[in-house]
């Protein structure tokens, strides 16, 4: 599941491989493992435990999917939590997992409770192509953002 691809600048294979990408969320004692479109109610807890009904997975790696060195990319990262951090959410590390492609683990963070127009805004000021959202519903949806 993901937004209309017909007003996007972003190449339909970059677009098939974001749904194709596992997005890994860190916790104490576990890894929930996300995929775009399939309900996932191991969620229940986590938003119960922080008393909140969505998160987004968002990067500062690699802006508009372009590759950049580690250094840059890990420069980004802690500016996304600095941002995360001032504007009052709470976030837990998180990586991407690919399966049809060379593109290397993106960190990022899944930031709990952040309304899905905050969190687009926050990832277009990182330059990303797209982030992944979770409402209550608990399904995760790429969201464009080019």
């Amino acid at each position: 599941m993901t937004a209309p691809t017909a007003d996007t600048e972003i190449d339909p294979a970059k677009i098939q491989a974001y749904l194709q990408t596992t997005y890994c969320v860190s916790l104490e004692t576990e890894t929930l493992s996300l995929n775009i479109g399939t309900q996932h109610n191991t969620l229940t807890d986590l938003f119960s435990t922080h008393a909140v009904n969505c998160g987004a997975f968002i990067t500062a790696y690699n802006p508009k999917g372009t590759e950049q060195p580690s250094e840059l990319n890990e420069s980004a990262h802690d500016l996304l939590l600095d941002r995360v951090n001032s504007l009052g959410h709470k976030s837990l590390e998180a990586y991407t997992q690919t399966h049809a492609s060379h593109w290397p683990t993106e960190h990022g963070l899944f930031v709990l409770g952040i309304a899905l127009e905050q969190a687009q805004s926050l990832a277009r000021d990182f330059d990303q192509d797209a982030l992944v959202w979770v409402g209550s519903d608990l399904i995760p949806v790429l969201i464009l953002l080019r």
